[in-house]
C-alpha cells in the first residue's frame, strides 16, 4: 500500500512537471504570435506621411478604415479600435499626429 502511495506521488510530480513544461512554452509562443500582431497592426497603421499635410476626407474613405479627425479642443470617447484612424490636426486643419486606437 506505502508502495502504491509513493508511485501515485510520483506519477503527479511528472504530470506537474509536464503541465508546467507546456505552460511555459506555449505562453512564450503566445506572446511571440501577440507580438507579430502588434507589429502588423502598426504597419497597417502607418500613416505618417498624412503629418504636416491639410486633413482629407476623401483619403480617410478610401483607406476602409473607420476614422476621426480630432481638433484642437476637441471631445472624444476614449474607447480602443486599433482599427480606428485618429488625425489630430490643428486650427488650420494640418495634421499634427495621427495613429489608430
Amino acid at each position: 500500500m506505502k508502495r502504491r502511495g509513493i508511485i501515485i506521488f510520483l506519477l503527479m510530480q511528472v504530470c506537474f512537471i509536464v503541465l508546467g513544461f507546456a505552460l511555459f512554452f506555449g505562453l512564450r509562443n503566445l506572446k511571440e504570435s501577440q507580438q507579430e500582431d502588434i507589429s502588423a497592426m502598426v504597419q497597417a497603421c502607418d500613416f505618417s506621411e498624412w503629418v504636416g499635410k491639410a486633413a482629407d476626407e476623401g483619403a480617410l474613405k478610401e483607406t476602409g478604415h473607420p476614422y476621426r479627425v480630432l481638433p484642437p479642443g476637441s471631445m472624444y470617447t476614449a474607447d480602443y479600435d486599433p482599427e480606428r484612424i485618429n488625425l489630430y490636426t490643428d486650427d488650420e486643419n494640418i495634421v499634427r499626429e495621427v495613429n489608430c486606437r
